[in-house]
């Protein structure tokens, strides 16, 4: 599926979400289905979790020894997510 827009593109500068590391990693992010949480992988093996509205950190986990690279919510239950790590390991959090 290919996206093409003639929109602009901007910056929104008041959303700001601090906390995680990526060192040099192309790290995920998802937005819950219901929109109020991000949740973001760390290049320190944690996943991070933020409120959308005020750009909070709520919560910050180690889910893997190594990186955690891929992230994803369930599409139905906000509570649960699903990671994935440079050392191969899948986790699916509840």
């Amino acid at each position: 599926m290919v996206y093409a827009s003639t929109d602009k593109f901007r910056q929104n500068r008041k959303k700001s979400f601090r906390g995680h590391n990526n060192a040099g990693y192309a790290i995920d992010l998802d937005i819950s289905p219901d929109g109020q949480f991000l949740v973001s992988g760390d290049s320190g093996g944690f996943v991070c979790f933020w409120s959308w509205r005020g750009c909070k950190m709520y919560h910050k986990m180690q889910a893997s020894e190594g990186p955690v690279t891929c992230v994803g919510w369930h599409p139905q239950e906000s509570s649960k997510v699903v990671t994935g790590a440079l050392d191969g390991l899948i986790k699916f959090w509840d």
